[in-house]
């Protein structure tokens, strides 16, 4: 309990913090862009809708990892469709059209209510974290 209080204070304080950092470094402003639309992204590629199997990677080395997985699921189970989540920029940029996500996004910032409206929008009935 204490420490989700003290994580939550913390990641408060510290996004203005990220935001100002944006301003002077390339990387932290595709940070901060590149998770500004993730819901209208999810809603748009209808990420409520189907049975969705979510993989979450943080970069490009457990991406790699993943896709040996990805790919046996999907000859497994064509009919479910994936949700590739990344925390990373560098990932995600060089991953963002792999055609055998139904979905690639960034994982939301990790607020109580991102993280609520996430899991409550997406019909998720498997996550994988690599």
């Amino acid at each position: 309990m204490i420490f989700r209080f003290l994580y939550n204070i913390i990641l408060t304080l510290f996004y203005p913090v990220v935001q100002i950092a944006a301003l002077f470094s390339g990387k932290i402003a595709l940070f901060v862009a590149s998770r500004r639309d993730i819901f209208g992204l999810l809603k748009l590629k209808e990420v409520d809708k189907g049975t969705w199997v979510w993989f979450h990677v943080a970069s490009l080395g457990e991406f790699e990892q993943a896709r040996p997985l990805m790919e046996a699921f999907k000859k497994s189970f064509s009919n479910h469709k994936i949700l590739l989540t990344f925390f990373s920029p560098s990932g995600y940029e060089i991953q963002k059209q792999y055609d055998l996500a139904d979905c690639v996004c960034y994982l939301p910032w990790d607020t109580k209510r991102n993280v609520n409206r996430f899991l409550d929008y997406c019909n998720i009935k498997l996550v994988l974290f690599i």
